[in-house]
């Protein structure tokens, strides 16, 4: 018997793309030729003798093959000859791939579907149909598997763009395109009586992304009060993940560090520090505190250290720059120890007074598969996809144009801020975060598009009622 110099597996199936648009596939060592761009019309089965060497059948029938297909041209041969050796060569790395591996993943359902039709037209079994499509392997070039990631991208994007167009009409219609009132309505599914809330950290999150304002967000309550859940529940399902970096448990040497080759890293980001309920964790994490309040308060931290290059130390200057949020909790008991400069900086909010026990069951039910809650908590959780998604449109267009804010209800918020400790902190933060309100809703807003200084600027005048609906939250 010739010693082959293919292993084809028993019972395998390989299908192959190769550049010239022609598809293999085997079976039971009988091959099927199908023209890969005519919808893979069948031209040609032949079947491999046992004491055959697989490759020199393989590579005479796709002579063959190539032969049929310019009316046996003598002068393609060489070009046949090429196309035989280049197949045969994407054929042997998908078999020893099959072989030392042993995965397989699905054709696409045209493929499946069609040659499943090729299949049963030359005897192939059901069952046995059945067996080769749990044991496709598909090799592409690189050319089609490029083409191909571009055409499904382009089909997830049109996709993606239809369910956002629907979401839009839907806030339209139910919300009267108030993307705040839509936020706050769906909470209710996933945490009890926290809709204000809820809307105020989506607000000050745009505030920081668009780097309109840097800031500190405390949420500040007794212990087990769902301070950190107000978070959870804000971050993960209305902001999209990548403007929020959680620290957990970093050092300040690791937090510095991460703006050695970018100095903007945190720029525009949103900084999760978590909860601060007790003296042991503030104290691991009053040095990075104390850089974040430089950098909020100044726009920029400047640290220098030595770095070894080769024998020698030289200093190195690792700089931080930008607009940043710092988000955490703290509790009534240890407000004590934080500086009263943090604590004048910090846009402060409350957990509502929940009953313990209206909280621990509404949070339990949430938990339990089968539950109305719990059906409701996964439809609003797969919803809020789409409001991210929104989210980040509206982001992509506040930084394409010059946003101008005209507020002729400027002295409403003075009045509501002018006996305060810090009147004049306390109104500009007012003030961005019904930019951020407005910006997310400008649908429901006068506008006016100008071009000053070959710069396009859109001015936002705001309606009675949205300055009614911003000040109840």
């Amino acid at each position: 018997m010739v010693k082959n110099s293919l292993k084809i597996p028993p019972r395998s199936i390989l299908i192959i793309h190769p550049n010239n648009k022609i598809m293999i596939l085997i079976f039971n060592k009988k091959l099927f030729g199908f023209y890969y761009d005519e919808k893979y019309k069948l031209f040609d089965t032949t079947k491999i003798k046992d004491n055959e060497d697989p490759e020199k059948a393989i590579h005479e029938y796709l002579l063959k093959v190539t032969a049929n297909e310019y009316d046996n041209d003598i002068t393609i041969k060489d070009i046949a000859n090429q196309r035989a050796t280049t197949i045969i060569k994407e054929l042997k790395i998908a078999i020893e791939d099959r072989l030392n591996h042993g995965h397989t993943r699905k054709a696409n359902e045209i493929q499946t579907a069609t040659i499943k039709d090729f299949l049963k037209e030359h005897g192939v079994k059901d069952d046995k149909i059945s067996l080769i499509f749990r044991k496709v392997k598909i090799v592409e070039s690189g050319t089609e598997r490029t083409l191909r990631e571009q055409k499904e991208r382009k089909a997830i994007e049109r996709k993606n763009k239809a369910k956002l167009e629907s979401f839009k009409q839907e806030v339209s219609n139910n919300y009267n395109g108030n993307y705040i009132d839509y936020a706050m309505d769906k909470s209710k599914y996933l945490i009890l009586n926290e809709s204000k809330n809820i809307a105020k950290q989506i607000l000050m999150s745009f505030m920081v992304i668009i780097k309109s304002q840097s800031l500190f967000n405390e949420i500040h309550g007794r212990a087990d009060s769902g301070k950190s859940y107000i978070f959870k529940v804000s971050l993960d399902n209305y902001i999209p993940d990548e403007y929020v970096i959680e620290l957990n448990s970093s050092t300040l040497a690791s937090f510095i560090n991460k703006c050695k080759e970018d100095p903007r890293y945190y720029d525009g980001k949103i900084i999760y520090i978590g909860d601060l309920g007790d003296k042991e964790t503030y104290e691991r994490m009053k040095q990075i505190f104390n850089v974040l309040k430089i950098v909020i308060s100044e726009g920029n931290y400047k640290d220098s250290k030595n770095q070894q290059i080769g024998n020698e130390w030289k200093p190195l200057d690792i700089e931080i720059i930008g607009k940043i949020g710092a988000f955490y909790c703290s509790v009534f008991e240890d407000n004590e120890d934080k500086t009263k400069q943090l604590d004048s900086r910090a846009i402060s909010s409350t957990p509502a007074l929940n009953n313990p026990n209206e909280k621990i069951l509404f949070k339990e039910n949430v938990k339990i598969m089968g539950t109305v809650e719990n059906a409701y908590y996964t439809k609003t959780t797969e919803e809020l996809k789409v409001f991210r998604e929104y989210f980040k449109e509206s982001v992509i267009k506040y930084d394409k144009n010059i946003h101008m804010v005209i507020n002729p209800f400027l002295m409403v918020f003075n009045e509501i801020t002018k006996h305060r400790l810090t009147e004049t902190r306390e109104l500009e933060n007012m003030n961005e975060m019904f930019k951020s309100y407005l910006i997310l809703n400008q649908k429901r807003c006068f506008i006016s598009n100008k071009t000053v200084h070959n710069e396009k600027i859109v001015y936002i005048i705001p309606k009675i009622e949205d300055v009614q609906k911003f000040i109840n939250i």
